[in-house]
């Protein structure tokens, strides 16, 4: 992409702090903002309301502290050699201050609004810094608005909430007269910067460059006419059209999720697509989804544009059978999400959409589902001591998407919203487009006779008491991952279920199955290996759940696992947990616990590659700039343990409230960066023992080794039953 020519500014003596590359969502509001200066359609706008008394200065100083904490609030672009770069440096935050106070209610509202407007669409020049704005309207004493406008350059919708919850913790404590005390920022926006640049110059991505150019082959923009006015061009002015949707219908769409396995993403996502298909009589839907980009923790409080957009594909000639086309969709937002980390630009590059001179993106119908302040559990509402921040709807700033249709929680409720280009679309028809996604929400609710092969789902008793208390199901999982083999079957005794690759638990399972039958749960050696899913963890254990189940559907039974499918029967015992059906213990062999390492500082992470690592090898991989390739001629146990690596990553375990017995080997290091428990004490509320084991990795499933960890065994399930014996050594 050829960079943009901003005008230069006027050389000064301050000295930049730091100077980064731009990244590609960085590149692409630039070049939009390069070929209108005037246009505001770059602008995250927020309103929030402010309830507490707070004073102005404190007000300045908390977003000033912010400024300085955050080097994306100090950042302004330049013209470089190979592109535009990114320049921080000092600069001046100032606070807008409106007294509203005088005004009558009505008069105060009109006013509100028409500031929020004049804040949202004015637009910035990327050659300056500081790139965003913040006006207090103040109502009375206790309670004011506060406005903040920031360039997609520098902000994106996750950066809002970290900014919204840090905002308030340092007010907070100006107010109470005190230092704020927020964790110190492992990375700033200029480190992942370079972590993608580093990424996009090496082979990392070259399979999604592969997957994308086959996915969009042939893709084109949607003919929309039915809903579009003739257009104007260059024209992107916005406006948004909301309808509430009732709590009720939210409750049955939750509990509708979890009896078929399905996010809200997924049936919001479901439902809009069948209304645009009847819409349009389309036979093809493109549309376009963000992602948050920050799987790595350290990128959680990071202020910037990390957010990058992917393309949904979907065969509307589906859309009549309701349950398959969600099926549908479902399997191509997870395919999508296994390959988000190539940029957009370079997603539609060899398709029709890139020759959309109208449409910023390329392509016209746009779909997100979040809550109002996406990081924090309060859906709408921050709050630290006595100052409360509540987030209210929001001004369009201008339509990135000629239709950008979006389902936002909020204190209030859910909305479901389309912000539309107004010189292009007629609001009557967004709002009959609107009306007809509802009435799909409202169908899986109370399916019509019209829906074909849409099977009635049973919930009204369900709903007979308040859906927080009612009993969770067992996840149903999207495909077999395991075949069970019966090492022994006969027994009266509670059973074990090994969760495994292939047959490893034999030496055990002679040991343990005196009257007790032994079940391995084994992935098949010529498995087919699926996309990558996000939570892919948790869909491969609800197989496994299943199967156990299947077999005894009440329990008690144990389960063993062993290396990275540890956190596999981790997450299945937390399933069986939920459903009900508790394990009393889980056994884990030489199991590195999940978020364990990634969970360290980037410091203590180098440290521990630096003493298990040979320097020779990729440094990229080592620093998570490159995702390990599959050698297609690696045996296939090979390619299905780096799968299951690749997913461990993906994965973030809820704390686990059973009991477990972790053995360890007792050639594992010891030390500071190399915890005892392997990181299971952080994720294990009920009692942990670790034992170690002789032996190494490889061999702690050899006959030494697994007499020691068969005695150990035994006198925990003995215990458990109440036929107790001597104990075994301490741990």
């Amino acid at each position: 992409m050829k960079p943009p020519n901003y005008p230069k500014v006027a050389e000064t003596d301050i000295k930049p702090d730091f100077i980064a590359p731009c990244t590609a969502i960085q590149e692409r509001f630039l070049e939009l903002q390069a070929r209108d200066p005037d246009s505001s359609i770059g602008n995250v706008s927020m309103r929030w309301r402010m309830v507490g008394a707070v004073r102005e200065k404190s007000v300045e100083a908390a977003l000033s502290l912010l400024a300085d904490r955050h080097e994306s609030l100090r950042t302004r672009f330049e013209r470089g050699e190979g592109g535009s770069r990114q320049i921080v440096e000092r600069c001046q935050i100032k606070l807008s201050l409106i007294d509203l106070s005088q005004l009558p209610e009505d008069l105060y509202k009109t006013e509100v609004d028409r500031i929020a407007r004049l804040e949202a669409q004015t637009a910035f020049n990327p050659a300056t810094a500081p790139l965003w704005r913040a006006a207090l309207l103040r109502q009375s004493p206790r309670e004011t608005i506060l406005l903040v406008t920031f360039h997609a350059t520098v902000a994106d919708g996750w950066s809002v909430g970290v900014f919204a919850r840090e905002f308030t913790a340092t007010l907070d404590c100006l107010e109470r007269g005190s230092a704020p005390e927020l964790p110190e920022l492992e990375l700033q926006y200029g480190d992942y910067a370079r972590w993608q640049e580093a990424l996009l110059g090496s082979d990392a991505v070259n399979d999604e460059r592969r997957y994308w150019r086959q996915r969009m082959a042939y893709a084109v923009p949607l003919d929309v006419a039915a809903t579009r006015k003739p257009p104007v061009r260059g024209q992107r002015d916005g406006e948004i059209r909301s309808v509430m949707l009732p709590q009720q219908l939210i409750d049955r769409l939750n509990l509708i999720g979890r009896q078929r396995g399905y996010t809200m993403f997924a049936l919001g996502a479901t439902c809009l697509a069948t209304a645009l298909s009847r819409a349009w009589r389309a036979k093809e839907l493109i549309i376009g989804t963000q992602v948050g980009g920050r799987d790595d923790p350290l990128m959680l409080g990071v202020i910037g544009p990390t957010a990058n957009t992917v393309i949904l594909r979907l065969d509307a000639t589906l859309a009549p059978d309701f349950w398959g086309f969600a099926s549908h969709v479902r399997t191509v937002t997870a395919d999508a999400l296994a390959n988000k980390a190539l940029p957009f630009d370079e997603i539609v590059a060899d398709t029709k959409l890139s020759s959309q001179p109208d449409l910023p993106f390329g392509y016209e119908v746009n779909f997100t589902l979040q809550s109002a302040n996406i990081d924090t559990d309060l859906v709408g509402s921050i709050r630290s001591g006595q100052i409360e921040l509540v987030s209210i709807p929001s001004v369009s700033a201008g339509c990135l998407y000629d239709l950008n249709f979006f389902m936002v929680g909020r204190e209030e409720g859910w909305r479901i919203s389309c912000e539309f280009n107004t010189d292009r679309h007629e609001a009557g028809a967004v709002d009959a487009l609107i009306e007809a996604w509802r009435l799909e929400l409202a169908a899986l609710v109370n399916p019509p006779a019209s829906h074909i092969n849409m099977p009635e789902v049973r919930i009204e008793d369900a709903l007979a008491e308040p859906v927080a208390t009612t009993r969770p199901l067992l996840r149903q999982p999207s495909r077999n991952y395991f075949q069970p083999l019966e090492l022994y079957s006969e027994g009266r005794l509670p059973p074990v279920f090994a969760i495994s690759q292939h047959s490893l638990y034999y030496p055990i399972a002679r040991r343990v199955a005196d009257d007790r039958p032994f079940i391995d749960l084994q992935w098949p050696a010529d498995a087919l290996l699926q996309p990558l899913i996000p939570d892919a963890i948790e869909d491969i254990a609800a197989d496994a759940a299943r199967l156990i189940r299947a077999f005894d559907p009440v329990g008690p039974y144990y389960l063993i696992s062993f290396c990275v499918l540890g956190n596999v029967a981790l997450e299945t015992a937390r399933q069986l947990h939920a459903a009900g059906s508790k394990p009393p213990t889980l056994f884990l062999l030489d199991t590195l616990a999940a978020g364990y390492v990634e969970g360290m500082s980037r410091k203590d992470r180098w440290l521990r590659y630096l003493q298990n690592t040979d320097l020779s090898e990729n440094l990229l991989q080592a620093l998570h700039l490159k995702t390990p390739t599959i050698d297609p001629e690696q045996d296939h146990s090979n390619q299905i343990m780096n799968y299951l690596v690749r997913a461990r990553k993906q994965y973030r375990p809820a704390p686990y409230p059973g009991d477990v017995v972790f053995f360890r080997s007792s050639d594992a290091k010891v030390g500071r960066l190399y915890s005892r428990s392997f990181g299971w004490n952080q994720i294990v509320e009920g009692d942990l023992r670790v034992y170690d084991v002789p032996g190494q990795h490889l061999s702690i499933l050899h006959e030494e080794s697994a007499a020691i960890i068969a005695e150990h065994m035994l006198w925990t399930m003995d215990k458990a039953e109440q036929r107790w014996r001597v104990p075994p050594a301490k741990p």
